[in-house]
Order: C-alpha cells, then sequence, then structure tokens
C-alpha cells in the first residue's frame, strides 16, 4: 500500500471565538487526504479496492484519536461524487467522465460516521487544470466556450470575475452540502492562475475589468472578486447548512494587508506572494467573517531561515483571535505503515 504524506491539524495551537473564551477548546485534527493524480488515494480503480484502502485508513485515524478527514472531493472541476455539474474524477476509473458504478463520498461519509470522524469535503473552488492538454469532456468544452476558463498558459481557472463561472461553482457547493450529510467544507490556496498573470491592456480578463466600471485597481478588483466569491458561499452555507463548518487554508505567509486592519507584520521575511500573485488575501476573508476558521499551510521548520513555524503560529493565532475566528496551523507529517496488527499501526509527526 501506498504511504501517503498528509496534512494535520494539531489541536495544540487552536484559538478559539473571543466571546467563547471560557468555552472548551475546539478542537480539530484532520489528515488532508489528496485525490488528485491518486496522490494519497486510490491505489486502485477497483471500487473493493478503493474502499479496501480508505478503511485501514480511517481505522488508523480512530485510533489515533483523529477527530475527522479532509477529503479532497474536486481537485481538477472533477467530482468523486455523483454531481450534475461536473464530470467524474478520472482518478476513479482513469478516464475523466466515466461513470465508476459507485458514489466515493456517499461511502465515505457513512464510513466516517461510524468511526466518530467528521468529514469535511475538500474543494478548489477555481482550479480546472495544471497542464496545457486540451479539454476531454463536453463539460470543459462548454466552459471555455462560454469564456468561464481564464489561463496563465500553465494553470487554468474558473475567472474568479465572471459571475456565471461564480455562479457555477457556488451550485457545485451547495450540490455537495445539500446532498451529502458533510461535516463541513474547506478551500485550499488555489485562487487565481499561480505564478502570476498580467495586470495590464494583454491581461485575458482586462475587458472584463473594464467593463466592471470598477474603479479598483486590476489587482484589488481581482482580490475583491475572491473576497466576494468567499463570503457568497460563507452566506448561503449559514442560511442552507448552519450546523455545517466552513474554512480555508491559505499559504503559510499572509501580511499585505496587515495595517489595514491594525495588525503587525509576522517576525518573518518570507514574502506574501499570495496577495499579488494569486490575488488571494485571507486577512479579508477573516474581517468580513467568511470564514468560521483558517488553516494556513505553515510547512516550515521553527528554524527555517525566512517563514519560522513558531512566529508564524503565534501570529496566525493572535490574528485569528483579534476577529474572532478559530485558527489551526496544517502541517506536514509523515504517516507510516498501518499494518493488519492495530498494535504496530502508527503515525510519527
Amino acid at each position: 500500500m501506498k504511504m501517503g504524506l498528509f496534512y494535520l491539524f494539531l489541536a495544540a495551537v487552536l484559538c478559539w471565538h473571543v466571546v467563547a473564551a471560557q468555552s472548551p477548546k475546539r478542537e480539530l485534527r484532520a489528515p488532508w487526504m489528496a485525490t488528485v493524480w491518486s496522490r494519497d488515494w486510490p491505489d486502485s480503480y477497483s471500487e473493493s479496492g478503493a474502499k479496501a484502502q480508505m478503511s485501514k485508513y480511517l481505522d488508523a485515524f480512530a485510533r489515533h484519536n483523529f477527530t475527522g478527514i479532509f477529503f479532497q472531493v474536486r481537485g481538477f472541476a472533477d467530482a468523486l461524487y455523483t454531481s450534475s455539474h461536473e464530470p467524474w474524477s478520472a482518478i476513479l476509473t482513469g478516464t475523466r467522465g466515466k461513470n465508476p458504478g459507485w458514489d466515493p463520498l456517499e461511502w465515505l461519509v457513512a464510513e466516517c460516521h461510524a468511526r466518530g470522524l467528521e468529514c469535511y469535503a475538500w474543494v478548489k473552488p477555481y482550479l480546472i487544470s495544471i497542464s496545457s492538454a486540451p479539454f476531454t469532456t463536453a463539460y470543459d468544452r462548454q466552459w471555455q466556450n462560454d469564456g468561464w476558463v481564464l489561463t496563465n498558459g500553465t494553470y487554468t481557472v474558473f475567472n474568479p470575475g465572471h459571475p456565471d463561472a461564480n455562479a457555477h461553482t457556488l451550485e457545485v457547493i451547495k450540490e455537495i452540502y445539500n446532498n451529502y450529510d458533510v461535516d463541513g467544507m474547506v478551500f485550499d490556496d488555489f485562487f487565481y492562475p499561480n505564478g502570476g498573470i498580467s495586470e495590464g491592456v494583454d491581461a485575458p480578463d482586462y475587458d472584463l475589468y473594464l467593463n466592471s466600471g470598477t474603479s479598483l485597481s486590476i489587482g484589488d478588483w481581482r482580490r475583491e472578486n475572491v473576497n466576494r466569491f468567499m463570503k457568497l458561499v460563507c452566506d448561503n452555507i449559514q442560511a442552507d447548512r448552519p450546523d455545517m463548518r466552513f474554512g480555508i487554508s491559505p499559504a503559510g505567509v499572509s501580511y499585505k494587508s496587515a495595517s489595514k486592519y491594525g495588525l503587525a507584520k509576522p517576525l518573518v521575511s518570507a514574502l506574501d506572494w499570495q496577495y499579488d500573485e494569486i490575488y488571494s488575501d485571507p486577512l479579508a476573508w477573516l474581517a468580513n467573517g467568511s470564514v468560521d476558521f483558517i488553516a494556513p499551510q505553515i510547512y516550515w521548520k521553527t528554524n527555517h531561515p525566512t517563514a519560522p513555524f513558531g512566529p508564524l503560529t503565534r501570529w496566525w493565532a493572535s490574528t485569528a483571535d483579534h476577529f474572532g475566528r478559530h485558527f489551526y496551523a496544517s502541517h506536514s507529517i509523515t504517516c507510516l505503515l498501518y499494518t493488519s496488527d492495530a498494535a504496530d499501526d502508527r503515525i510519527s509527526v
């Protein structure tokens, strides 16, 4: 069986709502289960093989006191569940759009709950592909024909400035949480195309920017497109599924807008590339109440020269507390051997 690399939220670095400071801490210990390119799951196109592999994972997580699992149900505008909006994921059969004959998310939710684990649906809200290969399904070609697609030649995403593309993604998200008893929804750090995209007249979304009538710079307009969509998702979740939590896991360094909110810069020298490159401003989501929790990816060692774990973790904890939101540090662990002998199963950090 493949040894996966998971990402864990440690309860040791929790923050909690200021208004509930005297309440018990809200623990969350959940591995990120990546399905893109079958990174963590599945090893097999066989339904029985995929279920057997995941069952071993879930049994180990339950034994080791994890509280839930963050399962990637939508990696490249595809589905590991029955969707009326997007094609089946290729990782289930080898072919994008081919029905595998079973519903992984339906099965997983039931298996998680049977073990006392929460099941969070991990969604990439914008990413369509990391490839220059042509689109292969009628879905993909229709999105392109409708003008919903934005690319920098390597990363292709749904255009965050296109209202119809945003409406599509919102319907995808609503379909997941309305049709499945998931305990939460979580996004990661893919927004505008990684690597950057022009802000000049040659930008692929420049006409959309001009036609918007905004007085903002194109960079601020792009960030506001993302901010507006995150708030829209949160408001819909609160209206439809107030029992469900919504969080985002941005890149680990985010301070470009700190002074706007009366916050100091963290004691690190790393650059906040996500603000200018992918037009992501996590502090704005905290400020406008778009998330229940923030889970930044703080993958660096404590002695890292530009982004050490300790100062970043303390900064995020105080920042989330400032806005009255929960904070969980995402960091890497290596999950070692899961054997048939429960006494030998272990997860080392």
